[in-house]
């Protein structure tokens, strides 16, 4: 079954912070999370919701895998610079629909329900193509020689819980995992620092 209780395999003190934010999650809740105001856990979640890399959609859609990446500004002074990274998505004409800065902050870029344009051409394990379709996209703001924050693993699992009570998620892939011939992020990625009450595919 989607979204069961989680095996404890993460870092210590991630596990108390995501059990506890598990712990007080509702049993259900048939809304969108682009409609809830005030969700009972203490994820906040900022809007930088943009105007490219996405198809818009009015209708809901069904959603079971997470995709995770990582990415930084590589055309600017400062490779965190959340404008400059954001520009660099519009250059590119793509978009994720959630991006989890330096310090654990989760900004919202494209709603659910729109189909986000992150995953590319892929294949999922299962052998399912056409994974924009039915995912979602999470970028982790890194470069590929610094670490991923303990904020930034704190966030993920948070999103991770709150993104849980509103689809019936069975995977969390990385994007190298499903092209392997063109991606090899989400890069210095340990998943064991992840709480995770659904399969993983590294």
């Amino acid at each position: 079954m989607p979204c069961r209780a989680p095996s404890v395999r993460a870092l210590p003190g991630l596990v108390a912070a995501a059990l506890g934010l598990l712990a007080t999650l509702a049993p259900a809740a048939p809304a969108p999370p682009d409609a809830v105001a005030a969700p009972p856990d203490s994820l906040v979640i900022r809007d930088r919701l943009v105007d490219f890399g996405h198809a818009p959609r009015v209708a809901p859609r069904a959603i079971d895998t997470v995709v995770i990446h990582s990415s930084y500004d590589a055309l600017g002074a400062d490779p965190y610079d959340l404008d400059g990274l954001l520009a660099e998505y519009r250059q590119y004409g793509v978009a994720p629909h959630y991006v989890i800065d330096r310090a654990g902050t989760v900004w919202r870029t494209v709603r659910d329900r729109d189909v986000a344009w992150h995953a590319g051409r892929s294949r999922m394990p299962d052998g399912r193509t056409g994974v924009n379709g039915f995912s979602l996209g999470i970028e982790l703001m890194t470069t590929k020689t610094d670490s991923l924050t303990e904020a930034q693993y704190a966030g993920l699992n948070a999103l991770l819980a709150r993104l849980c009570r509103f689809h019936p998620l069975r995977n969390v892939v990385t994007h190298a995992r499903i092209a392997p011939d063109r991606k090899d992020d989400p890069w210095n990625f340990d998943p064991e620092g992840l709480v995770l009450p659904f399969g993983f595919f590294k």
